[in-house]
């Protein structure tokens, strides 16, 4: 409270032997003061709301430019003197079915070629007990090279 309210305030016990006039300068001073106290609340208020929408308004900006670099045409895709040509060429593929066809190769259907590397053939000698099957029991055959 300014000091003009220590002497006198609103709650004192000498505020009901004053005046009616002392009363009411005493009223109106206090009225004077709340009514600037809230003055200043209203105003810093009203700064925040303006710094609270220059930031939304340039978050706005910088979603909106995320979206357009993540959903919008691509430049090598925009249209331009060739799209009607390209447009006619995706119609024609379009028109085959997709995936392996029958009948055809495909890109890595052939099997690779080892002839040019050296072969080399190696025998394992196995315990009898190792050559049978402990589940169904007979003996495995021999397993020979291709």
């Amino acid at each position: 409270m300014p000091d003009r309210f220590r002497d006198v305030s609103f709650f004192c016990e000498d505020f009901q032997y004053l005046n009616k006039e002392q009363q009411m300068e005493i009223q109106v001073r206090r009225w004077e003061y709340e009514a600037r106290c809230w003055q200043s609340r209203f105003d810093a208020a009203k700064q925040g709301q303006i710094e609270l929408e220059a930031e939304n308004a340039a978050l706005k900006a910088k979603l909106k430019l995320r979206e357009k670099q993540l959903f919008d045409r691509k430049s090598e895709k925009a249209k331009g003197k060739g799209s009607e040509q390209a447009n006619a060429e995706n119609q024609q593929s379009s028109s085959t079915p997709r995936g392996q066809q029958k009948g055809k190769a495909g890109e890595n259907s052939s099997r690779r070629d080892y002839s040019h590397l050296p072969a080399k053939e190696e025998a394992y000698d196995v315990d009898e007990a190792e050559q049978s099957c402990p589940q169904c029991g007979p003996v495995n055959a021999l397993i020979a090279s291709e």
